[in-house]
């Protein structure tokens, strides 16, 4: 029964006199950090849905006077979106949420990292190479060490290796063409 209770005084559903009765101590609703623990947790662990609401609760919560820690929301949010197949939010929550996050803080690079190469691959996917590029190489300096940089190092040179496929493909079919004196490429094709 004191479960019910406390959750229709924490909906904010109880009136005075359910709140107020003897002995009853409402439920506290958790702090921020609290919160912002729990869907880190959430996020870290891989449950997707739990740290998306948990992270889209405290975004609601966060004053616009913080930027920074909203900035991390977001872009955490993001990442959880991303993972969820979610690329056109997960892209808006990284571009709400990226632009915030101060570059002169070095607690915030795995977060600005993560951001930059998800919304790299987001780009990608989206055939924006231009865009993904762009990410990748913000992206591939805040890595410490070489096997996290290979992520943006594979996003950069991925459209040239695309390249050099399509030259080599296409180099193939002349000689092929020559060799045989018939139009391969338009048989290939």
């Amino acid at each position: 029964m004191r479960g019910i209770v406390a959750a229709i005084v924490a909906a904010g559903l109880a009136g005075p006199s359910i709140a107020q009765a003897p002995g009853w101590e409402a439920a506290a609703q958790p702090t921020i950090q609290q919160q912002f623990e729990a869907a880190s947790t959430a996020l870290d662990t891989g449950h997707w849905t739990d740290a998306l609401a948990l992270y889209q609760a405290l975004e609601a919560r966060l004053p616009a006077t913080c930027p920074r820690d909203l900035g991390v929301v977001r872009v955490r949010e993001g990442i959880a979106l991303g993972a969820l197949d979610r690329d056109e939010e997960a892209a808006a929550a990284l571009r709400r949420g990226l632009p915030a996050l101060p570059a002169s803080d070095r607690s915030l690079v795995s977060d600005c990292s993560t951001g930059l190469l998800l919304r790299g691959k987001i780009s990608e996917r989206a055939l924006d190479y231009g865009e993904a590029h762009k990410d990748y190489l913000a992206a591939e300096p805040l890595s410490p060490d070489f096997e996290s940089r290979t992520p943006a190092i594979r996003g950069l040179i991925q459209p040239e290796v695309q390249q050099i496929g399509d030259w080599i493909k296409h180099q193939g079919r002349i000689a092929a063409e020559k060799a045989s004196g018939t139009n391969v490429v338009s048989i290939l094709a």
